[in-house]
């Protein structure tokens, strides 16, 4: 996301003047003795990287988000959407390598591809797996952390009791040409003439400008400003972290090599999977554009299947509806409930 580079950096210098030197992650006011509230740092294959681990309960089901970007963190904007979730299961958000808390200037870029980072959520997955043995795991996957969710998912189905694809990363050029469409076919309705130019000349370029102007990256907002207010009450990040995000976002984007399969999951038939799957979709989404995740949708087979929409949302439903998708979350969990051994809290 190259536009928002701008907006983040405006968004430090309110920081800078705002936001406490240190991070921290607040502690339960009424906590019972088996929640947890941690911030904390993991060594993975050798590099530093960070955690946030939140619930009330340790026997809930671990609620494992991948963020998007790549390089996009979700941690900074958690606490405006995730208190609900910590009643019923133990969410946790990871700052990817290049990422967010987890940036670092000097990092390689020979570890930026995606076996890379496959492996290095496999260390994760199982690192929460020891610590919180016999809870069933949720893998949550948003945009490019879906198309990571849906590899790992294919790999190494037997860690997993669901997933969930937010905003589904499906084929990236396909989705180019019906942003294209979208876009275009937006200016023109609104008889905007020197839009229909600029995105005819500038094509790619200004994408996302317009994706935001139209409302198909957050349905109420046409900026990205949201998310920079949301950082600016982070307690989990500091200015200094903020800093990185658009360091991260852009390092990750430019340098990530694709080396795990040739294609994309539509041209490389990645459709069927071992465990019950789900896709949580914003009806205004064109980021990911929703027609195609639809179609994708309609090729995968598992052994429950479930298409989400969400009414009000465009890429982010979590953060757009943050009720609604708790409602959804709980339902996997309800359904898990019913059909395995789970604890029902």
């Amino acid at each position: 996301m190259k536009s928002i580079k701008k907006i983040i950096l405006f968004g430090i210098i309110v920081l800078i003047i705002f936001s406490a030197s240190c991070a921290r992650t607040p502690q339960y006011s009424n906590r019972i003795d088996n929640g947890v509230a941690s911030l904390e740092t993991l060594v993975v294959n050798g590099d530093e990287q960070h955690l946030l681990i939140r619930g009330k309960n340790m026997n809930n089901p671990i609620l494992l988000f991948l963020h998007g970007g790549p390089g996009m963190p979700m941690m900074y904007m958690a606490h405006e959407f995730q208190k609900k979730l910590e009643e019923d299961f133990m969410v946790v958000h990871w700052d990817q390598r290049s990422s967010g808390k987890s940036f670092k200037k000097d990092l390689s870029a020979e570890t930026i591809n995606v076996r890379q980072y496959l492996n290095d959520a496999k260390v994760v997955i199982e690192n929460l797996r020891e610590r919180f043995a016999g809870n069933k795991f949720i893998l949550a996957g948003h945009s490019w952390g879906s198309y990571l969710g849906t590899l790992l998912i294919s790999e190494n189905p037997d860690r997993f009791d669901a997933y969930v694809g937010i905003g589904q990363v499906v084929d990236d050029s396909i989705a180019l040409v019906m942003q294209k469409d979208f876009l275009e076919a937006r200016a023109v309705e609104r008889q905007k003439e020197k839009e229909i130019t600029e995105l005819r000349e500038k094509g790619t370029a200004v994408f996302e400008k317009y994706l935001f102007k139209y409302g198909a990256e957050l349905k109420d907002s046409k900026s990205f400003m949201p998310f920079i207010w949301s950082g600016l009450k982070s307690p989990e990040y500091t200015w200094g972290d903020v800093f990185k995000v658009p360091q991260g976002s852009s390092t990750a984007s430019a340098r990530m090599k694709y080396n795990v399969i040739d294609g994309s999951l539509l041209e490389e038939e990645i459709f069927d999977f071992q465990i019950p799957v789900f896709y949580f979709t914003g009806k205004f989404d064109y980021t990911t554009p929703f027609p195609l995740i639809e179609d994708y949708y309609s090729k995968v087979t598992a052994p429950y299947k479930e298409f989400v929409w969400f009414e009000n949302s465009a890429h982010f439903p979590f953060f757009e509806e943050p009720d609604e998708f708790y409602r959804a979350m709980k339902a996997i969990k309800n359904f898990l409930n019913q059909n395995g051994a789970i604890s029902s809290n």
